[in-house]
């Protein structure tokens, strides 16, 4: 019964249906540059990792491209409706969104919904790094990852 669950739990039974009605999420995060989550791609040379919590509403977090590694919308999952925004941190990109030749060298952006058909490359021999920001997440299906070991104090 509710009341059994709900014993088990520690708390009353509307307690139990006050926190599924709020929701309770972690909505502070403390992370680092290593990120909370590294997200296994299917890809080869292409490494993604999260500095947010795994949420639907947004995605944040870094895709490190070996040389001469590209990507299209397909491994974004097909955002649909949504938008993306890119900004090369390290190293410089080179493709095309719907047609139009694009470059993008450190510290330069790109913002564009979802629907879009793009194609981007690393352009140079080492890695390369984008900031990627979508909203909704590009990762609404559950793919797996692993959580990050969380930093030690004074490393």
């Amino acid at each position: 019964t509710l009341e059994a669950l709900a014993k088990g739990f520690g708390m009353s039974v509307s307690d139990l249906f006050r926190r599924a009605e709020f929701d309770q999420r972690e909505y502070f995060s403390l992370g680092t540059q290593k990120g909370l989550y590294k997200i296994e791609l299917p890809h080869p040379g292409i490494q993604l990792v999260s500095f947010t919590p795994l949420l639907e509403e947004f995605f944040c977090g870094k895709m490190i491209l070996e040389g001469q590694k590209q990507f299209d919308e397909r491994i974004l999952g097909g955002i649909g409706s949504g938008a993306l925004f890119l900004m090369t941190l390290i190293g410089q990109f080179e493709g095309e969104i719907e047609g139009r030749k694009v470059v993008l060298k450190e510290g330069e952006n790109l913002y564009f919904y979802g629907g879009m058909k793009f194609r981007l490359m690393n352009a140079l021999q080492r890695n390369s790094t984008l900031l990627l920001v979508s909203v909704p997440s590009c990762f609404k299906t559950p793919r797996p990852f692993n959580r990050q070991e969380p930093p030690h104090p004074g490393a």
